[in-house]
């Protein structure tokens, strides 16, 4: 997954032009640039897959996502709260200085400082991170938590006391080369402890209109454009290349629980039961998807086999609705960046 130029992590389904073999040089095309290039800060679709090719975090996936060494090597837990880990020798970050336990760390608690940070979880799980020695540390957790290495893959390693973000510094195989309003180039990072990349330059380019990015693809001057939107697809599935690829995340409406009157139990309960998963599955997605019945998708650890499909059944949902003994009226509104 990491070795490949480009890491591309989808909401839902990937579906991407492709329209020549890939050369020693590719250009992506994404709608628009990342949010960031903090990598502590973010976690939407964009962001990471550019940032994953500068950045490593300490366990990666495969690309059958199962849990493999990156920057760490090893790791055993000691007891039930403390993991021990080991880091790879002879890591370098872009900039020269060679990994240790003390970036390790720096890390894990900038990340937990950020006041902004989307990928804070860890927060209410770990309790104290120490070093042992320059490769081995400690991270003891408040309670047992079996997902902690699933958790830490979010988490990219930075150098000690290292804060400039305008230019990003990393260990992964590819060094940010120059950053412009439209693109960042990037280059292979000749000194990167894993193995090499083919592909020697990556130019990433951002073209926030699809009809120009598929015009640009047809004229050959760029490989990839990400995220067409279904639309798209099934108007130009037969003329251009297309690749597809089933996502590791799943689409939901979030509710305030806390609030009225999401905090009513069977109100939430009939909003699940009027909502008709199939129909949008194929209607919305042309069956690019597959309706979901679990916030973790199949094939992902924590993911629950025994979990049953939830049912449509809009006469049990206004049963529900009455029960609440309130006049409830919700307005929903779709953003016109996901249509």
């Amino acid at each position: 997954m990491k070795r490949s130029l480009f890491k591309i992590i989808l909401f839902g389904f990937l579906i991407s032009f492709c329209q020549k073999p890939l050369s020693d040089r590719v250009v992506v095309v994404y709608n628009r640039p990342p949010r960031t290039l903090d990598p502590q800060l973010r976690s939407e679709v964009v962001t990471i897959s550019v940032l994953s090719n500068i950045y490593e975090g300490l366990i990666d996936y495969t690309p059958d996502l199962k849990l493999t060494p990156c920057l760490a090597i090893q790791w055993h837990q000691v007891d039930s709260l403390n993991w021990e880990f080991e880091l790879r020798k002879n890591v370098f970050f872009h900039n020269g200085k060679m990994l240790n336990s003390e970036d390790v760390l720096y890390s894990l608690n900038r990340t937990f400082s950020l006041p902004k940070t989307e990928i804070s979880k860890l927060i209410h799980i770990i309790d104290t991170i120490y070093a042992i020695d320059q490769t081995k540390f400690i991270i003891k957790t408040r309670f047992p938590y079996q997902y902690l290495l699933t958790e830490l893959n979010s988490i990219y390693i930075v150098p000690n006391g290292y804060n400039d973000f305008e230019k990003p510094v990393g260990t992964g195989p590819y060094k940010i080369g120059l950053i412009t309003d439209d693109s960042i180039i990037c280059y292979v990072n000749e000194q990167y402890w894993g193995k090499k990349p083919k592909i020697k330059k990556g130019i990433f380019r951002f073209v926030q209109d699809t009809e120009n990015a598929i015009e640009l693809l047809k004229k050959d001057s760029v490989n990839i454009v990400y995220g067409i939107p279904v639309e798209e697809y099934i108007k130009l599935k037969d003329s251009l290349r297309f690749v597809i690829r089933s996502g590791v995340s799943a689409r939901y409406i979030q509710l305030n629980t806390k609030k009225f009157p999401f905090n009513l139990i069977l109100l939430r309960q009939a909003l699940s039961l009027a909502i008709n998963r199939t129909e949008i599955v194929d209607r919305v997605y042309h069956s690019l998807a597959e309706p979901a019945n679990q916030f973790i998708p199949e094939g992902v650890i924590g993911y629950i086999p025994e979990f049953l499909p939830l049912s449509f059944n809009p006469d049990s949902a206004e049963r529900l609705l009455k029960n609440t003994g309130k006049r409830i009226k919700i307005r929903f509104y779709y953003g016109k960046s996901f249509k």
